[in-house]
C-alpha cells in the first residue's frame, strides 16, 4: 500500500500541481505546493529551544521531489510539464512512465537489472542466507549512483509494480522495463 507521504505520492501532487498551476519558474511550483500546507511534504523537524520534535513542511523534501521529477524528464527547469509529466498525469499511464524513466536513469549509471537480479538470486541461496537489502544490492551493483539515489529509484519500481520487495526494503526482484 502506497502511503500518504510516500515519494510516490509525492511526486503525483508535484505534477498535479504543476498541470494546475502552470508555473514559470521552480520557486512559483515551490510556493504553491508549499501553500497548500499539504502533510504529504511534512517532516519531525528538532526545536532546540523547547527541545522538542515538530511536524513542520519541509521545503528540502519539496526541492528533492522537484529535483528527481526533473532529473526523470516529468518536469523542466520552469517548473512545468514535460509531454511525459501531462501523460503520466493519467493513474494508467503514471507507473509505466516512471518505471520507464527509472530505468533509463538506472541503466544511464551503468547499472544492469540482470546483475541486480543475480546478486538477488546469490544472496537468497547463499548459506546463511544474505538478505537482499538495497544496501546489500548497491554494493554489488556497479553503478554510479549515489546509495540514496539507488535507494529512491528501486522504492519507485517497487511502488509502480516494476520490482518485488518485502517489507519495502529487501527486494526480492527487478522486473523487465516496461515496452
Amino acid at each position: 500500500m502506497i502511503g500518504d507521504r510516500s515519494l510516490y505520492k509525492k511526486m503525483q501532487i508535484v505534477l498535479d500541481s504543476s498541470m494546475s498551476r502552470n508555473p514559470d519558474s521552480i520557486a512559483e511550483l515551490e510556493a504553491h505546493i508549499q501553500g497548500q500546507e499539504l502533510v504529504t511534504f511534512y517532516s519531525r523537524q528538532y526545536n532546540e529551544a523547547k527541545d522538542i520534535f515538530e511536524s513542520k513542511f519541509s521545503r528540502r523534501t519539496l526541492q528533492g521531489v522537484i529535483r528527481l521529477c526533473i532529473k526523470l524528464g516529468l518536469i523542466l527547469e520552469n517548473g512545468r510539464l514535460t509531454r511525459n509529466g501531462r501523460q503520466a498525469l493519467s493513474p494508467e499511464r503514471f507507473n509505466k512512465l516512471v518505471a520507464a524513466a527509472v530505468f533509463s536513469e538506472l541503466l544511464n549509471s551503468g547499472m544492469s537489472i540482470k546483475r541486480i537480479n543475480l546478486a538477488i538470486h546469490k544472496s537468497l541461496s547463499s548459506n546463511p542466507v544474505v538478505l537482499p537489502s538495497v544496501s546489500y544490492l548497491w554494493e554489488r551493483s556497479e553503478s554510479t549512483l549515489s546509495y540514496a539515489a539507488f535507494s529512491r529509484y528501486l522504492s519507485l519500481l517497487g511502488y509502480c509494480g516494476f520490482a518485488q520487495s518485502s517489507q519495502s526494503k529487501l527486494i526480492l526482484a527487478v522486473l523487465d522495463p516496461p515496452v
